[in-house]
């Protein structure tokens, strides 16, 4: 039986391709960038809780990305974004 973060990781590799290929969903997230209206001081919080794909847009627009994945401790590099990525 999959580990809930094997599993989880077996998910998201199938969804992520639909997500980063769908113009639907770059023009979501343009929306969520301009909303959030990230600036170079903020951190970006990472919930581990899908593909990435919104925390790899905002990582070059902040300071730092924190990860904190769901139902565990905080991870110390989410391996998604560039450094700087800290808990």
């Amino acid at each position: 039986m999959l580990r809930l973060e094997q599993e989880w990781d077996r998910r998201v590799e199938s969804w992520h391709s639909h997500v980063t290929s769908a113009a639907a969903f770059e023009q979501v997230l343009g929306q969520l960038v301009r909303l959030a209206a990230p600036a170079p001081a903020d951190t970006c919080v990472d919930l581990g809780a899908g593909t990435g794909f919104v925390t790899t847009a905002l990582a070059p627009l902040v300071s730092s990305v924190t990860p904190r994945w769901p139902g565990g401790p905080p991870a110390t590099d989410c391996g998604t974004c560039p450094p700087p990525c800290v808990t």
